[in-house]
């Protein structure tokens, strides 16, 4: 199904689906398609992906 469906008072409308289905890749996704808007969006950019112990082993990211 759909993971978010947003509309702006002016119109622009956008909806994301992820093909896993997992909520993790929204965020950046969300921040890439709104920096496509031209909205400031760096927030929600690249998400850490930690193991076990706390250390960072990886990071989600949109790859064009």
């Amino acid at each position: 199904g759909v993971l978010l469906a947003a509309a702006s008072p002016d119109g622009v409308s956008l909806c994301l689906k992820v093909a896993d289905g997992a909520f993790r890749a929204l965020a950046p996704a969300t921040a890439y398609l709104l920096a496509r808007l031209g909205v400031d969006a760096e927030g929600l950019g690249g998400l850490e992906v930690t193991n076990s112990d706390g250390e960072q082993v990886g990071q989600l990211r949109v790859v064009e």
